[in-house]
């Protein structure tokens, strides 16, 4: 009798037109936010997989019994990939997803959005040769097994700052149809589903490491031909390894206790007690179990995860106050005093050029402030003109040179410094070079008029002493110059 009440309970619900079928509810979002949307693939960019068990209403003969398994790992920085598979078992009915998601990742500042997209396959199934009833019943004749395949899609869109999680998602967009049968016009159609998800993680760190958090999360959940249904769990972990959680979904109590094993490896458990009478009384509870296994993990990521960041086990192993020395820990610790030792008389050594680097530099400074010395204060010798990068003097510049000739043979004992200076553009070595070239063009000009070459001294500053602002053409101007300094 119990078997044919609930086959006329699965053909009227399954079987009929416009009636809205429920989702699997996963509760197990803390490890696995694959579950809510397709946003977070990829997000935290670590490539995980999940398998998850759930038995729902132990107790209950035909109550759901799903298995799921999720997949998510980056393909880029701003892109990642997810995949689920699941089956559902509820007495004779039997359904099967799976869907491919993609994710598109943008971030800015402190936080980011993340666009998520999921192409579904939907196979359900009621399978009547199961049924025993008395007599000969039609249906049970003539139709053993309806089964209808469709595809579908789900969308989701995630919002996150600092600690801050909001997504919307639409895990069934489209309202597809099953056709069972043709013959009848058998239909079953998928109704549209969507969720609103939000979440904000408290946290205590010392040295970059989450000693303690607490994280409230809540669900919105709303199909077409259903009402609005919610769900709270507050989750507090411990050195992001441990973690507890207590939560309500309409009518039931959920608890949950999980931790990363290794640094690979995680464990979440949750039993959901039903606190109505219809339920409680014939049920012992629903129980969900997940493991997760991370297969490659990322030093960049951005997103929370189950397991227990990279850097977590130095940081451990730094913690501990008397920790076990491994045999070879002595030598190794000699190796690298030894590397320490070398590298401090390298350094030592560097020490020492540098130190004498520094007083011949003094010496020179010191000799070019006595050659000075002996020198009136320099003077620009005005309209001295050179080709573009040559020493060659333009014609335009012998009236000013003949000046100073003139006033040398005028003085015999008249001795006078030739300094050439140029702009900033090009190299320092070159424009010296140039400097130095351009004022012994000048020296030659007054020798090949009859001046000694004992009487001049010629030096090339380049660009080391500039006279107006190297930035405006101008400036540029002025600091090509050729400066005379007569002898005291």
């Amino acid at each position: 009798m119990k078997r044919l009440i609930f086959l006329i309970f699965s053909i009227l619900m399954f079987l009929s037109e416009n009636v809205a079928q429920q989702l699997s509810l996963n509760s197990q979002y803390y490890i696995n936010s694959l579950t809510l949307s397709p946003a977070f693939s990829g997000l935290n960019r670590n490539t995980e997989l999940f398998l998850s068990y759930y038995q729902q209403w132990v107790g209950i003969e035909g109550a759901p019994v799903c298995g799921n398994i999720y997949f998510s790992t980056p393909l880029s920085d701003k892109m990642g990939l997810g995949v689920s598979v699941l089956s559902e078992q509820t007495g004779n009915l039997q359904h099967f997803y799976f869907d491919a998601s993609w994710a598109y990742h943008l971030s800015f500042g402190n936080g980011g959005l993340s666009f998520g997209i999921a192409p579904k396959i939907y196979r359900n199934q009621l399978d009547l040769s199961k049924i025993k009833t008395q007599g000969a019943d039609p249906l049970l004749q003539n139709q053993e097994v309806f089964l209808g395949t469709t595809f579908d899609a789900g969308a989701g869109i995630l919002f996150y700052w600092a600690n801050l999680s909001l997504g919307v998602a639409a895990p069934r967009l489209m309202a597809s149809q099953l056709s069972y049968n043709s013959e009848n016009s058998s239909k079953f159609t998928l109704s549209r589903h969507f969720l609103i998800h939000l979440s904000y993680e408290y946290s205590k760190k010392e040295k970059d490491l989450k000693v303690f958090s607490i994280t409230p999360s809540v669900v919105l959940r709303k199909s077409t031909n259903s009402a609005l249904f919610y769900e709270a769990i507050l989750t507090a972990e411990y050195r992001e390894r441990l973690w507890l959680g207590l939560g309500y979904r309409k009518n039931n109590l959920m608890f949950s206790a999980g931790a990363a094993l290794t640094d690979r490896i995680a464990l979440n458990y949750t039993y959901e007690y039903g606190l109505s009478s219809s339920i409680s009384g014939s049920s012992s509870g629903s129980h969900e179990v997940t493991v997760g296994f991370l297969l490659k993990t990322s030093k960049n990521r951005k997103f929370s995860s189950a397991f227990p960041p990279p850097e977590e086990k130095q940081r451990d192993r730094d913690s501990v106050v008397n920790p076990t020395l491994p045999p070879d820990f002595t030598r190794k610790f000699n190796d690298l005093k030894d590397k320490v030792e070398k590298f401090n008389t390298e350094l030592a050594k560097r020490d020492k050029e540098i130190k004498n680097l520094d007083a011949r530099l003094k010496e020179y400074e010191t000799a070019n402030r006595k050659a000075d010395a002996l020198y009136d204060a320099a003077f620009i010798i005005q309209n001295i003109k050179f080709a573009s990068g040559s020493e060659k003097l333009s014609s335009s510049s012998f009236p000013e040179l003949d000046k100073l000739v003139r006033k040398m043979q005028e003085d015999s004992r008249k001795e006078i410094k030739i300094t050439g200076h140029t702009d900033n553009v090009g190299g320092s070595a070159y424009n010296k070079n140039l400097s130095g070239r351009r004022a012994k063009s000048v020296a030659a000009y007054l020798i090949s008029k009859g001046i000694a070459a004992s009487r001049i001294v010629t030096e090339g500053k380049g660009d080391e002493t500039p006279i107006a602002d190297n930035n405006t053409p101008e400036g540029r101007a002025q600091n090509r110059r050729i400066e005379g300094a007569w002898k005291k």
